[in-house]
């Protein structure tokens, strides 16, 4: 008797979640039938997720060192970013350095270096605006760390 009431539940469920399915594939069908490239204006993504900027955060005793690389798509021809190191504390974060580095090509790396205090919470970020065929996007990225 229990495995019937098992089942059923289980076939009630399944029902629900298959109705479900076929709904949402209904509403995803709908196409406007002259939908042509021309009438719209595309915003193609100048990173992909894999070509996000990357951060390292390397807190060492009374030391810590950030590193950034950022690679632009094909196509990319600047590379205008800030990184910022930030110290956390009572009233939030408060900056500790910032870089400003250019760069006219699809790649930009950065190294930079500051005290630390022992116990502190950090976080490096970096916002760049990056020029591609013509058009800008606004990128950003950080990390933190522990010291």
């Amino acid at each position: 008797m229990n495995n019937r009431r098992v089942f059923l539940v289980l076939g009630i469920i399944m029902s629900v979640i298959f109705s479900f399915g076929t709904i949402s594939l209904a509403v995803g069908e709908v196409i406007p039938e002259k939908l042509t490239v021309e009438s719209y204006d595309f915003m193609i993504p100048m990173w992909n997720d894999d070509m996000r900027p990357e951060l390292v955060l390397n807190l060492n005793g009374g030391n810590v060192a950030c590193i950034g690389y950022l690679r632009g798509n094909s196509g990319t021809t600047k590379i205008d970013a800030t990184f910022r190191l930030e110290k956390k504390g009572w009233f939030g974060w408060s900056e500790v350095n910032s870089w400003n580095r250019t760069s006219y090509s699809d790649y930009l790396s950065f190294s930079g270096s500051a005290g630390a205090e022992g116990g502190a919470t950090y976080r490096f970020s970096v916002v760049a605006a990056v020029t591609r065929n013509g058009r800008t996007e606004t990128v950003s990225s950080s990390v933190e760390g522990r010291n």
